[in-house]
């Protein structure tokens, strides 16, 4: 067990500016938004992480009858200790890598990146976004089978954003129920250039949300689908991929997550399940740092979260176990009293059976976000 650093002191100032010219005709603005959080995770195995990030957003727009043209830049810089082991999150598509890592004295990083940094073009129900942006499809509140841009763990206390990835994405609404949305990714792995075409064709039928899913990447071909819905007061939700024989394996592969929740007036309970072979070993991958095999791997999650009377603040709980006997828990506080700033304080606990020896890890976060 390591000994946690006594004082940690974080300091970051990031600054950004982003100059357009707007033509005649046509309305420009230039509206902008910033997030600071100060952290401090504690883990038994790894010392004391510390973090004082900021993200500047600025969104120059310019609108006239016939277009909108929008542009963003999501940048965020941190300082901090060494990462602890509760703090994982999966490196998304990107072409161009622009985050820097540097480590003083072999227990202080300083890293900054840019997350989000985007430009689009809309006519009337169509949108083109060029740039690095988010996209989250799927449904599971843990495991998602078809969400293949940028899983966000569940373990990660102190990301509440998924990481950016770079793409071009055209969306088209239909009407207000049905939507068209095609991702086409170029992204850099091992100093070679891949590409990735993702399509989804998402609809409402009452009180039912159905979205199909398509993917094509190096020889690879996946479908998906999930569904929405609500049975006797309950959310019902279901999500399934299907990754064909390829030209590099002759097994098919697969993913399932089941899930139901409900809110009992201040209480809120969800369960998930989840099954499959390679897209869930993807998930575990990135979860626990384990090796992807063939064998199947089987999920479950508890989520549930109380109100207080105060109605600003809440507890929650949320615990994981695996069919690799890995477990995770985690109980956390929050208080949002002031609409710009919010409080949370968490404690966490994993036990992960890595390459056959068991690590057991508990660890604390205090944090806090203010906005402008």
């Amino acid at each position: 067990m390591n000994t946690p650093h006594n004082s940690i002191v974080a300091l970051l100032l990031l600054c950004a500016g982003v100059s357009t010219t707007a033509f005649a005709a046509g309305e420009f603005d230039i509206p902008w938004y910033s997030q600071h959080a100060l952290s401090a995770f504690g883990a038994s195995e790894s010392g004391v992480e510390a973090t004082l990030s900021n993200a500047l957003r600025i969104k120059p727009q310019y609108e006239s009858k016939r277009i909108s043209i929008e542009a963003a830049l999501i940048a965020h810089a941190e300082y901090r200790t060494l990462e602890a082991p509760l703090t994982s999150a999966m490196t998304p598509f990107r072409l161009v890598d622009v985050s820097s890592v540097h480590v003083y004295e072999n227990h202080v990083v300083w890293s900054y990146d840019v997350d989000r940094l985007w430009f689009e073009v809309s006519q009337d129900d169509t949108y083109l976004t060029i740039g690095r942006q988010s996209r989250d499809w799927g449904l599971g509140r843990v495991v998602r089978p078809n969400d293949m841009f940028s899983r966000l763990s569940p373990i990660a206390l102190q990301q509440e954003e998924r990481l950016g990835a770079d793409m071009a994405s055209v969306t088209h609404y239909i009407d207000n129920s049905t939507d068209v949305q095609i991702n086409v990714l170029p992204f850099a792995h091992n100093d070679l250039t891949y590409s990735m075409v993702a399509a989804r064709v998402r609809t409402r039928l009452s009180i039912t949300d159905i979205a199909l899913y398509a993917h094509a990447m190096e020889h690879m071909l996946g479908f998906g689908c999930d569904i929405e819905t609500s049975i006797l007061d309950a959310g019902v939700r279901f999500e399934m991929t299907f990754l064909p024989q390829s030209v590099e394996s002759t097994e098919s592969q697969y993913g399932v997550s089941f899930g139901v929740d409900n809110q009992f007036e201040n209480v809120y309970v969800a369960l998930e399940l989840a099954t499959g072979t390679e897209p869930i070993q993807q998930f575990s991958t990135m979860l626990f740092g384990l090796p992807s095999t063939r064998k199947a791997l089987h999920v479950v999650s508890l989520t549930s979260s109380l109100q207080l009377p105060d109605d600003y603040s809440s507890v929650s709980l949320f615990a994981l176990g695996t069919s690799q006997s890995n477990t995770v828990v985690q109980c956390g506080f929050s208080n949002e009293y002031y609409e710009s700033l919010s409080l949370v304080a968490a404690l966490a606990y994993a036990s992960i059976d890595l390459f056959g020896q068991r690590s057991e890890t508990f660890g604390c976060t205090l944090s806090a976000r203010w906005f402008h």
